[in-house]
């Protein structure tokens, strides 16, 4: 994700209500999560809790969600409405390969390399590590 603007980059954002966890916040849901709607045809991934009613997340699929869809979150098996969806900045994965660092049995470090005739970001960019168990963040400021 490249930022917009000169601020932090962030993964798409939503705003719950009616979330049916034991405290009725995010605080609830589990960071690496998948978030799925009724039906299951959109699939995202918990990025990060941002505030008792918002979180941020990652499409695992092609499709959108949609303000006013109940969505349920399988690992927490929690239930919520999306009041507000936000997307702060752009989705540039398309110009990146991606390396989990994994090879057989050999385990190593995780990778992002721009591919060739990918146009250089020139403001901040995050980058969301998947891995089997977590989400990783990583913050990567580019200087000028």
């Amino acid at each position: 994700m490249e930022s917009a603007d000169t601020a932090n980059p962030s993964a798409p954002k939503m705003v719950l209500s009616s979330i049916s966890g034991p405290t009725n916040t995010t605080s609830d849901l589990i960071i690496g999560e998948e978030i799925v709607t009724q039906g299951g045809n959109v699939i995202g991934i918990v990025a990060e809790k941002l505030t008792a009613s918002q979180i941020s997340f990652v499409y695992k699929n092609q499709n959108v969600f949609k303000e006013g869809q109940t969505v349920n979150f399988v690992e927490s098996n929690i239930q919520a409405v999306i009041t507000t969806l936000d997307s702060p900045s752009f989705d540039i994965s398309s110009n990146y390969t991606f390396s989990r660092g994994q090879e057989g049995t050999f385990y190593d470090y995780g990778f992002v390399t721009r591919k060739s005739n990918a146009v250089e970001p020139n403001k901040k960019i995050i980058v969301y590590f998947l891995m089997d168990f977590m989400i990783l963040l990583m913050m990567v400021i580019l200087q000028q």
